[in-house]
Order: C-alpha cells, then structure tokens, then sequence
C-alpha cells in the first residue's frame, strides 16, 4: 500500500523514487451527506458515535487535529489544517479524485466521515479507510480513486461507550490515517498499524516508517532560538567589520545553515 500522495497532494507516485513533501488538508464530512451514486447510503452526525469524553463537534475536531498534527511530526508531511465542509459535497465516486481535493473543492484530501453499519454493507470494522491504490493496478479505478483519502468510522459500533471512549477513538483514527498514508498492516510491536491498535502515539516503527517514505521532518526553529542565532548572527557580523582584510585579500562569505 506504500502508493502516497505526490507534492502537495497533487499527485500519486512510488515511495522508492525520492523522498517527498506531502502536504494535506482534512474535512469532517456532515451528517446527511448521500454517496453519489446510492443515495440511501448516508452520513450521520459525527457527536452519533457518543464516544466517551467527546460530546461536541468541537471536541471530535480537536481530537482529530492532534492525530493529524501526529503524523506531521513523524516525517516531510504538513498538516495545511481543517476545511469546513458545507454538506453539498457528495461522497464518491462523484469524479472527486483525491488530487484534485482541497480548499478550492471545499472538502479536506482526507475525509473524515461516519456511517451506521448499514450503510457500510454490514462491515463489523470500527473504522474503515480507502487508501490511494497504485496506477494501473486493479484497484485503480474511478469508484476507488474517489473515494481515496475517506476515512469511515462506524457510528453505531457501541464500543465507544464500553471499551476505552476518546482514547481508543483517537487510537483507530492514526490508525486508518496511517492507510492513507501508505502503511498496510504490520506485525511490529507498538506500531499503531499493529493490533490491538491501542498505542496514543506513534511507534518507533510507525516514524521510521514515515521518514521512509517521505523523508525526515523539517525542523522549524522555535522563536527563541531563532532570535539566539540572530544576535549570534549580528555579533560575528560585527566582528568581522571589526577585523577587515587588507586590500587584496581573501572575502569571506558567512552562509546560514
């Protein structure tokens, strides 16, 4: 399943070309909202799930920004932030390929949506995700290709109340982000793709993982290390001004890392 998002989500290419930036952006797809082609598959309302310690919008919201942020921190991944979804965006496949998803669609490159078993034909899984399949594989067709990038949580699975509430939520969903991203299922210990899927973080594996594919994160400098390497910057600056070569001689060039 190591078949990713391309450049800012723009296209679909091999992990073992070159390490990639992906950057992605989410949505939390309303209640109400039929698949394009079986209108009597439907959408709840996320706050249907009653998971335990979350009980509005706002809270499944929170929860799922500090999953994103996670994998972000794992590897080159951006987390561009949330899209409002209006409701008048169908599910696929409605021609909505992944790529062409983002802020100008009005719809998140992953979409986060729940559905009553019913509706998800029967399946007794707590959460399901289409990943991006590999171009020209069996798989890569239009009713597959739309829907890559959704991430379906079963509404009515009644674990949420009775098992481990917002924690285990929190476990399933960087959990099937992880199949969006790349990752099957394995069998390393402490990986979130490996059961009982009930790891808060991400493992060792699951961030080796990440670099692999797309390379190390890009370490952003906090704000006081960077005004500490200003002024470091200002007083060498000084420094040399102070201690000029004579005529003729040697220029040096300071560079910043």
């Amino acid at each position: 399943m190591a078949w990713v998002p391309g450049p800012d989500g723009t296209s679909v290419r091999s992990p073992d070309d070159s390490p990639q930036p992906t950057s992605l952006t989410w949505s939390i797809v309303p209640g109400g909202v039929a698949q394009a082609n079986d209108d009597s598959r439907v959408t709840d309302d996320f706050t249907d799930m009653h998971v335990t310690g979350l009980t509005t919008l706002a809270d499944y919201h929170a929860m799922l920004s500090g999953v994103m942020d996670e994998w972000a921190s794992a590897a080159d991944i951006t987390n561009l932030g949330y899209v409002a979804e209006a409701g008048d965006v169908a599910i696929g496949p409605a021609g909505l390929l992944f790529e062409t998803r983002g802020p100008a669609a009005a719809v998140g490159h992953i979409r986060f949506m729940a559905f009553d078993q019913d509706a998800l034909n029967g399946a007794t899984a707590y959460a399901q995700a289409t990943y991006i399949p590999e171009p020209g594989s069996s798989v890569d067709n239009t009713g597959n290709l739309s829907r890559a990038g959704d991430v379906r949580f079963r509404s009515d699975a009644n674990l949420w109340d009775d098992l481990l509430g917002e924690t285990y939520f929190r476990h399933i969903a960087l959990h099937e982000v992880g199949h969006i991203l790349g990752f099957g299922h394995n069998s390393v210990p402490g990986s979130v793709m490996h059961g009982p899927y009930t790891n808060w973080n991400l493992g060792a594996g699951d961030i080796e993982g990440a670099i692999f594919i797309y390379g190390p994160a890009n370490a952003v400098p906090e704000p006081r290390a960077l005004l500490i390497a200003f002024v470091g910057l200002l007083g060498l600056c000084c420094f040399v001004r102070r201690r000029r070569p004579h005529r003729g001689g040697n220029r040096g060039e300071i560079r910043s890392a």
